[in-house]
């Protein structure tokens, strides 16, 4: 079951480029979705900070660890590449516009603010 989920995003705040959505925050800060279509759900993954900011940061395993505790839908990971990703996953079964669109809003709001608790920083 395929989802135009591309026509779902035509508001100002959301702004479809190739495979991402770029959703537009408060103070006019904004965050990068990427959308993979699964078989049965849609994948919504956003990166939160590169392997060299992550390298600075001192016990990031623990502090992703504590920060996935105090978040729901969405969940932190360091990739092997050595940085972090944030990730959502949204069943196609019943989905529509106002859900999905939430979905990117909330993974884009919580990657958002974990990489300015981690670097300062507005840049993805």
């Amino acid at each position: 079951m395929a989802v135009d989920w591309w026509t779902w995003c035509g508001q100002s705040h959301l702004i479809v480029e190739g495979s991402s959505v770029v959703v537009s925050l408060d103070r006019g800060r904004s965050h990068r979705v990427e959308v993979s279509e699964q078989n049965d759900g849609m994948e919504l993954t956003a990166d939160v900070i590169t392997r060299q900011v992550a390298d600075g940061i001192a016990n990031l395993p623990m502090r992703i660890m504590h920060y996935n505790r105090s978040v729901q839908l969405v969940t932190f990971h360091i990739v092997p590449r050595g940085g972090v990703v944030a990730r959502s996953w949204v069943s196609k079964r019943g989905l529509a516009q106002s859900a999905f669109q939430r979905a990117l809003h909330h993974l884009a709001c919580e990657a958002d603010r974990l990489e300015y608790l981690l670097s300062g920083k507005d840049e993805h």
